[in-house]
């Protein structure tokens, strides 16, 4: 009794995997992190698999969002960053880190 659930189980998971996989992935445009905060997005973890960085969701709308940094960016922070521990007048203006999300779907 309890392998044929088991099996019952696996075909309803096999059936279901197959209706996903069929579907039409649409486009949309990434959004800044800023702007579904602003809008009432509320954070998630996420796991490392699709290298995103976390989620953001309102509702049934899911946003996956990653580091969309380069290494000039990065390195003139790091400067910024090391002057200011030299001298304490130093300029504190840095280059953000630029995080986008896309509509998971």
């Amino acid at each position: 009794m309890n392998s044929l659930k088991a099996l019952l189980a696996i075909i309803l998971i096999l059936g279901s995997i197959k209706a996903v996989s069929s579907q039409e992935v649409s486009q949309s445009e990434f959004v800044y992190v800023s702007e579904l905060a602003s809008s009432g997005y509320e954070p998630f973890a996420v796991s490392s698999t699709a290298s995103a960085s976390f989620g953001m969701k309102k509702g049934a709308t899911m946003y996956l969002c990653f580091l969309a940094d380069n290494d000039a960016r990065s390195l003139k922070r790091r400067e910024v960053i090391r002057k200011t521990f030299e001298d304490e007048n130093a300029p504190r203006i840095l280059p953000s880190i630029p995080v986008v999300c896309v509509l998971a779907q």
